[in-house]
């Protein structure tokens, strides 16, 4: 029992330590590409498959870079300021569904962003999904804590990236409790700067979110809405609408 319960807590103790540590850091896809060339940066939403969800867009003078969450788990405040460090001048950022929270947390006002089906804010969610994720989201964290180093393993497929639960256990937790941006006492809601270079893409029909709530928080950002579900990014049926609008919106 002893030696069980020692076990126990060095699995729990010594993977809680590697989460804090290496948790919430983005990887940085070889782009292939020159340092000095433009870059635009894809970050895609929870199953952290950039490649599958992007491959397909074509950009001319751009190197393509794809960003994948670590099986460490996500932490938007360590990748926003990742983003600080990575963008140059002329450089875009594009975020679909959660992809968008760390660009949210980033301090890129200068640069082009394009959200797609932005999941920034809980009070994007529709009610029944951000009560849903309020109250199951710390008990899945607790649970992949306990399970240690298991809940590290890459146990979830993803093309273009890796998967573990408690990658998925941080996402729906910042899901429901982050909050980008310092509140405006006038009509309470977050202040993110300038929005002046933010496009946004909405979906007619998304499943999840409240386009009424996000237009509110990103008012002063232009937006496109096209007719689809969230983040239906990689389903080719639709992949021309969706390049068509960031098209749109990276010439504005």
């Amino acid at each position: 029992m002893k030696v069980f319960t020692l076990v126990f807590l060095l699995n729990l103790i010594t993977c809680f330590i590697a989460r804090l540590l290496h948790g919430g850091r983005l990887i940085v896809d070889d782009d292939k590409g020159s340092w000095f060339n433009t870059k635009i940066y894809f970050i895609a939403g929870i199953l952290n498959q950039p490649i599958r969800a992007f491959h397909y867009f074509s950009y001319r003078g751009f190197c393509r870079v794809y960003l994948n969450y670590s099986v460490f788990g996500f932490n938007p405040k360590r990748a926003g300021k990742q983003l600080d460090k990575l963008m140059k001048d002329g450089d875009v950022v594009c975020g679909v569904s959660i992809g968008a929270k760390p660009i949210a947390y980033s301090t890129t006002n200068g640069f082009k962003r394009v959200l797609i089906n932005p999941c920034t804010h809980p009070e994007i969610l529709q009610p029944k999904y951000f009560w849903l994720i309020r109250i199951f989201a710390p008990l899945f964290k607790l649970l992949t804590f306990l399970l240690g180093w298991i809940s590290i393993l890459p146990l979830i497929s993803a093309e273009g990236g890796r998967y573990s639960l408690a990658l998925l256990a941080d996402q729906l937790f910042w899901i429901g409790y982050g909050y980008p941006g310092d509140t405006n006492d006038d009509n309470n809601t977050p202040d993110l700067g300038d929005l002046s270079k933010t496009g946004i893409v909405m979906s007619t029909y998304d499943e999840f979110l409240d386009n009424l709530a996000i237009s509110g928080i990103y008012h002063e950002a232009d937006w496109v809405e096209i007719e689809t579900y969230h983040a239906r990014i990689g389903d080719q049926a639709v992949a021309n609408v969706y390049q068509d609008a960031i098209d749109f919106l990276l010439l504005l």
